[in-house]
């Protein structure tokens, strides 16, 4: 069995696992924070000293090494000019319907698939 296989397989066992769906979900905050700040050339010390808080802190969050509360999600929003959306979809869904990222701008509530 080549690899690829196997890694597939593996996959398709914690496709359901609480933690690998909750680590999914980070990564990808993670990823609309950063294109977030990327288009609005936020470097990290600058949204470190919009929220009051440490740039190791941001870069800690940012490698997902912080567990974000609701709380965290929306000052990061706020300082980023955004607001934040969850919504929840179906299990049967292999797929969100309309996937938008973890945040978006306040005219465009995002939805996050967890």
């Amino acid at each position: 069995m080549n690899a690829q296989v196997r890694f597939l397989e593996q996959l398709e066992r914690y496709k359901g696992d609480p933690l690998f769906l909750a680590e999914r979900l980070l990564t990808e905050i993670n990823e609309e924070i950063c294109r977030l700040m990327n288009e609005q050339g936020v470097s990290r010390a600058e949204l470190a000293r919009r929220l009051g808080v440490s740039r190791q802190l941001i870069t800690r969050m940012l490698h997902g090494n912080a567990n974000m509360t609701i709380m965290t999600l929306v000052k990061v929003a706020t300082a980023l000019n955004t607001r934040t959306c969850i919504a929840f979809t179906s299990l049967a869904e292999t797929r969100p319907r309309r996937r938008r990222p973890a945040v978006a701008a306040a005219s465009s509530p995002a939805v996050v698939a967890l």
